[in-house]
């Protein structure tokens, strides 16, 4: 049966889930399936679940798109396979295949006036995006996909679709849920494939399609979806002004009449929403309501009152008092994201004085784009010591952001672009993986650059290195003459020279395995010029990134968190490619981009 559950709090609707699996136990070793919108949601929800229960176990938290993979693999196992091939990363190198042919770029004359002059970053850039544009035509176009599939439409990107699906794996979701229908129609014993429970838990819409393979198996299994509802209030149908006016001028006065407004914040803002409320009071199931009135003794309360209520703010000339010291609403203008950073800390601490009660984990901060603000938020949040400090995680944040490790990871990849200059081969050295794996402390690190100035190293490798970068300058400036004196300072008496070659550097014994160890670092930094060279398969380029893990990084506790997620990372790109049947060669750069556009989604913590 399918049932939804309204609400205006989550933390009512995680009460009333929690209570439903109390209630209506399942077999323990059989996980619970629940669909959430993102990894945020995941944790919160899991703390709540195990708050209330006293426990959280065995609970399989996926995004939808997970589950309704799940559901295809048990109801059809022999037709789905382990992995779907239209996922955005999978869907992005089989689009970069066909980018790669001439014979089907040649046909279509925008397609191929934009490769013309594209590098092969610009290909795997378009192929990427093309990936996630199909990826969500799937999800809310499906009558796109559906006409091009039925060799209707002329436009290149339907082309594109069509060859997709004659030079690969066809078995999308949309071609899934009809075999899923029919399968369940004709053979019962489909039916018991399907797990006993399905929850989805506060996401903001699903496609239509998606709501009809659930209000298919839901006559199968029980499922019952979480809706977070702003208002008690029925508003699928009002409107914005701007929509009001918009009909207005387009000579429909008539609607205009019918139009409602309701609560001009909730219309203006509420669009997406609303269309999704639409589709599921079209669906065929119980509904339950679990609504709680909002205090209004606050502006920020009378602000959810009136939404909650469907009501405009002022209306019939009631006046609102505010007390003073209210500061549930606060509007700051700051200069820079840092001091946005600055004045929210200060702000919290204000509320923490308040509030003696209120705890850091009840406290979510919402920001417009995280990428940006992560450094300034580890910058005011992280370096704190004393009783100013507030516990934070920053959560949906790209791990390639996070991190200093994975950051000299991409360091080290970028290494053979560029010229070797003095700061880009000494700045890996002051990540403390780099340090332990060849034997450095941070003393160590200083004396080496303090070498590095005093030997003059500017940038090259040698010679040779110099020629190729096209710098007729010579080699006195590079890396291999720099260290080459270092050494010569152990090996020869003071004074003494080896040709047009004077030492410089220590000439005490207890720095000569510091020099030899520096040494080492540096041929392998060099190494990496002819390694990362040319280009290879995408195996063959995941086999040289761990490679080149194992060779600079040491594991220890500290760091064992994010070699793993850089490991993962390396495997699912890998993965990704060998799903869509990609055997082609790319360069490192490409290589490279993917790695960072897998490393920029969230992952779970």
């Amino acid at each position: 049966m399918l049932h939804v559950c309204y609400g205006n709090q989550l933390e009512v609707l995680a009460e009333q889930l929690a209570e439903h699996l109390d209630n209506h136990a399942v077999d323990p070793l059989e996980p619970e399936l629940i669909a959430v919108q993102g990894h945020a949601v995941s944790r919160w929800l899991a703390l709540r679940l195990a708050t209330d229960r006293g426990i959280s176990a065995n609970n399989k938290m996926l995004f939808p798109a997970e589950l309704l993979w799940l559901l295809f693999r048990r109801v059809l196992p022999e037709d789905v396979p382990p992995f779907n091939g239209f996922s955005a990363q999978t869907l992005a190198w089989r689009v970069l295949a066909l980018l790669q042919s001439e014979q089907f770029v040649s046909r279509h004359a925008a397609l191929a006036h934009y490769l013309e002059t594209a590098s092969p970053v610009g290909q795997w850039q378009l192929a990427e995006r093309l990936g996630r544009q199909f990826e969500q035509y799937l999800i809310y176009r499906p009558d796109w996909i559906q006409q091009w599939e039925a060799e209707g439409g002329t436009h290149w990107q339907a082309a594109l679709w069509r060859r997709l699906l004659t030079t690969g794996d066809d078995r999308h979701w949309l071609n899934l849920r009809t075999r899923l229908v029919k399968m369940m129609a004709q053979e019962p014993a489909a039916a018991e494939r399907l797990p006993r429970r399905i929850s989805l838990f506060g996401l903001p819409r699903l496609s239509e399609v998606y709501l009809g393979i659930l209000q298919t198996i839901a006559v199968y299994c029980d499922v019952r979806i979480y809706a977070l509802n702003y208002s008690s209030v029925f508003w699928a149908d009002i409107v914005s002004d701007k929509e009001r006016t918009r009909q207005a001028l387009s000579n429909q006065s008539g609607l205009v009449d019918y139009m409602e407004t309701g609560n001009s914040l909730l219309a203006s803002l509420g669009r997406q929403g609303r269309a999704y409320f639409g589709q599921l009071l079209e669906l065929d199931a119980l509904d339950e309501e679990v609504f709680h009135p909002p205090a209004s003794n606050t502006l920020l309360g009378q602000i959810q009152s009136d939404i909650f209520y469907l009501r405009e703010g002022g209306d019939q000339g009631i006046q609102r008092e505010v007390e003073p010291s209210d500061s549930s609403i606060q509007i700051h203008v700051c200069h820079s994201p840092m001091r946005e950073v600055e004045v929210l800390h200060d702000r919290l601490l204000d509320q923490f004085d308040r509030q003696p009660d209120l705890d850091p984990a009840e406290v979510l901060v919402l920001v417009p784009d995280i990428e940006t603000y992560a450094a300034y938020i580890e910058a005011v949040f992280g370096t704190l010591t004393d009783d100013r400090r507030i516990p934070f995680r920053i959560a949906d944040c790209g791990q390639s952001q996070r991190t200093s490790l994975i950051e000299t990871f991409f360091a080290l990849l970028d290494m053979p672009f560029g010229r070797y200059d003095a700061s880009a081969v000494s700045a890996p050295l002051a990540e403390p993986a780099i340090q332990k794996q060849f034997d450095l402390s941070g003393t160590d690190v200083d004396q080496i650059l303090y070498w590095v100035r005093e030997s003059g190293i500017r940038w090259g490798i040698d010679a040779a290195d110099m020629t190729r970068l096209e710098l007729p300058v010579g080699e006195e400036n590079t890396w291999r003459r720099g260290s080459d004196r270092l050494v010569l300072s152990h090996a020869l008496p003071p004074g003494d020279m080896l040709g047009q070659l004077a030492p410089c550097g220590p000439s005490d014994t207890t720095d000569a395995q510091l020099v030899g160890r520096f040494r080492s670092y540096l041929e392998l930094v060099f190494g990496l010029r002819n390694e990362l060279s040319g280009e290879r398969t995408v195996l063959d380029w995941n086999i040289k990134a761990n490679s080149l893990l194992d060779r600079f990084f040491a594991l220890d506790a500290s760091n064992e968190s994010e070699l793993r997620t850089l490991r993962d990372s390396l495997t699912a790109v890998a993965y990704s490619a060998e799903a869509a049947g990609y055997t082609g060669t790319v360069t490192l750069e490409v290589y490279r981009h993917g790695l960072a556009q897998r490393l920029a989604v969230p992952l779970a913590q």
